[in-house]
């Protein structure tokens, strides 16, 4: 699936969905708001997201509520990612291209079954926080972060 149509949040059992591209029109994080069986891995993929109309979006997508997913790897590129906090039970967190200069607040405090952390291409990334706050961590990959310099 390219991206979302109107009409899949009435598909409410759906335990499937491998990627998803959202962004600007038809193609809202929104509606991912119902879909609370989602299972497995989500690769979401963030297109155009910059306005506080898509902050308002990605907040109803509540992905925190899906706890059957265990692996999510996002295409950030937008300053929104405080409101697309993930499930807690979570094991692999995978982000790529993001553009804020500082990792939200619920990276290092609501993630307590995170086994693999995956950052790529930060460009505007100088400083990496504490990561001893999650206690299952075994895997830490850091590539193209080219202006980091600091790390606690």
């Amino acid at each position: 699936m390219n991206s979302i149509r109107q009409g899949v949040e009435r598909l409410t059992g759906l335990w499937i969905l491998s990627s998803l591209i959202a962004g600007r029109g038809s193609r809202k994080l929104g509606y991912l708001r119902k879909l609370n069986q989602l299972r497995g891995s989500l690769a979401l993929i963030l297109e155009d997201l910059s306005e506080l109309e898509d902050l308002v979006d990605a907040q109803k997508a509540e992905l925190k509520n899906k706890i059957y997913i265990q692996e999510l790897s996002r295409e950030v590129g937008v300053d929104i990612l405080e409101a697309l906090q993930p499930p807690p039970n979570l094991h692999y967190l995978g982000m790529s291209g993001y553009k804020g200069t500082q990792l939200p607040v619920w990276i290092t405090t609501s993630l307590n079954y995170l086994r693999v952390l995956n950052f790529s291409s930060f460009n505007n990334f100088s400083y990496l926080p504490p990561l001893g706050k999650l206690p299952m961590l075994e895997e830490l990959e850091i590539s193209l972060m080219d202006s980091m310099n600091f790390w606690e």
